[in-house]
């Protein structure tokens, strides 16, 4: 959210943000109920920009940062540290291949075991079928499906369509 922002603005902005939508193609907007930790066990949040370094100790190599609402994989924890890693793969759906991996230990002070989700559910006139969008370093591909036929890529594993259906009792 950026400050002063609502969730609901924050839903659309990012929407359009990660979609290439324009916001006057966005009809309807309704904030849908928040889920709490919908994290699986071995993962955590980043609640904090946090330095990573090379021991579980602040004063050993400082080798970056991972930033703010970055979801991470626990490792081990030991003396106040968490030992996280940190993997970007070239496409998310597919896995093909590693782009990034980090592996350190930051402050566990900087994570939380809790996620807040806010979903926001959009009407939009949009006639593509598929198109392309670059965002965060990374080329994505979006397009639209009847949420009653997902492609088993997609459905049924993905949680967030599972929330979306039950809400709207397809």
């Amino acid at each position: 959210m950026e400050p002063g922002e609502s969730w609901l603005d924050a839903g659309v902005r990012e929407a359009c943000e990660e979609t290439g939508l324009d916001r006057c193609q966005v009809e309807r907007a309704e904030l849908l109920p928040a889920v709490t930790n919908d994290m699986e066990p071995d993962e955590l949040v980043i609640e904090e920009r946090a330095e990573v370094y090379a021991r579980p100790r602040a004063s050993s190599m400082n080798w970056g940062f991972i930033p703010r609402g970055i979801t991470v994989r626990l490792v081990r924890e030991e003396d106040g540290f968490v030992q996280v890693q940190y993997d970007d793969w070239h496409d998310e759906v597919c896995k093909d291949y590693l782009s990034y991996s980090l592996l350190g230990w930051i402050a566990g002070s900087r994570v939380s075991r809790e996620k807040v989700r806010h979903y926001c559910l959009l009407d939009v006139t949009d006639d593509r079928t598929e198109w392309i969008v670059e965002n965060d370093h990374h080329l994505f591909h979006p397009r639209w499906y009847p949420l009653q036929a997902l492609p088993q890529d997609v459905y049924p594993g993905n949680k967030r369509i599972r929330l979306l259906q039950e809400y709207l009792e397809l």
